[in-house]
């Protein structure tokens, strides 16, 4: 399965709608599409993005096929970022545009996923990775920039670092905090980021069977 958030509005990619669960979409409705070559993916990008309703869901055996369809009208950037843990189980975040967020930034050509992830989240945070323990997950989002249509790839990794380090926001990235959360500030906090975010922590918890 794909998810790809286009602003408030979500267009997830499957190939069995029947083994999706709608309670990931709460009450919201959702439209979905039997996709066909015959529907030009453009012209349900532009539906998908505009529409009234929060949540749309390509039906499609091959769902990369679509996927590599669908990257084709956009520039695609590869990023990383890390779920960064401590010794005490608390979980780093940084406050970025008004939003709480994960540290993340742009894969370098030269660069793995991973070496990348690592190397945004201690340049973002001022910490040292002293682990890098897997990969959570990959989301999508698109935005404009310079009139260009941009599909972001961010590459998710659980990370881990010491407490004890000074933690500096990168100003240059607008970074404005970077703080460590415990369990019980994390619910309320979401309120005030992404749904991307919120998804990968439900992730993470199903994943790695973490309690939060």
């Amino acid at each position: 399965m794909y998810t790809i958030k286009f602003g408030e509005n979500t267009l997830r990619i499957l190939n069995d709608i029947g083994a999706f669960s709608f309670k990931k979409i709460g009450k919201n409705k959702a439209v979905v599409y039997n996709y066909t070559k015959a529907k030009k993916l453009i012209d349900l990008i532009r539906e998908v993005k505009y529409s009234t309703v929060k949540n749309h869901i390509i039906f499609h055996s091959d769902t990369q096929l679509v996927f590599k369809e669908l990257a084709k009208n956009f520039t695609c950037i590869n990023a990383g970022g890390g779920l960064v843990i401590n010794e005490q189980n608390q979980i780093l975040f940084i406050f970025r545009n008004g939003k709480w967020d994960l540290p993340k930034g742009k894969i370098e050509a030269n660069e793995t996923n991973e070496l990348g992830a690592v190397r945004e989240v201690e340049e973002e945070c001022g910490v040292k990775i002293s682990k890098l323990e897997g990969k959570i997950d990959v989301t999508y989002h698109t935005y404009l920039l310079d009139n260009k249509h941009i599909l972001k790839s961010n590459h998710w990794f659980l990370m881990h670092a010491d407490s004890n380090q000074k933690l500096i926001p990168q100003a240059e990235e607008n970074i404005e905090k970077v703080e460590w959360k415990k369990k019980e500030e994390i619910d309320s906090l979401l309120e005030n980021s992404y749904d991307s975010i919120k998804e990968l922590m439900e992730l993470y918890k199903k994943d790695f069977k973490k309690d939060l």
